[in-house]
């Protein structure tokens, strides 16, 4: 169960006590003010304190009903979803498979056609796609 972020509760005689007033030292029981179930202060540097329920101490039937309890909307999946998800399941299988296409390897200067690894050097770091080299860039001897 998830529930949002309490900042009023009620302290043992009853009494609404909000986290503004409170240090992160303090020590004491508090309740909710909605189930009456057990409380414990939370504090953060950005946010300041917090009540969240105390799950081991809690009745779980208080908590069902509690005003604080986030109820998440389960919605169906739309037909469009499904028909997303399946259009990319089945790219990333398609992605996963090597594929023989022109390269060029900038530390030998050599092109060649295949997996993406270098006949000449064994490297596949050096190699880029012919499609992506732009032939200006490209210098006429690589430096040694």
């Amino acid at each position: 169960m998830q529930f949002r972020t309490i900042r009023t509760a009620l302290d043992h005689e009853g009494e609404v006590i909000h986290t503004r007033d409170l240090t992160p030292r303090s020590r004491g029981r508090w309740y909710c003010r909605s189930c009456n179930n057990p409380l414990r202060l939370h504090w953060t540097h950005d946010c300041g304190g917090y009540f969240e329920h105390d799950l081991e101490e809690s009745e779980e039937r208080g908590l069902k009903h509690c005003a604080y309890r986030v109820i998440s909307q389960d919605k169906p999946v739309s037909a469009f979803d499904q028909a997303v998800n399946a259009l990319m399941e089945r790219d990333d299988a398609h992605a996963t498979e090597p594929s023989k296409k022109d390269y060029f390897c900038v530390l030998c200067q050599r092109e060649y056609y295949g997996l993406r690894c270098c006949p000449v050097c064994r490297q596949h770091i050096y190699s880029t796609e012919m499609k992506d080299l732009d032939p200006l860039a490209r210098p006429v001897t690589f430096a040694k």
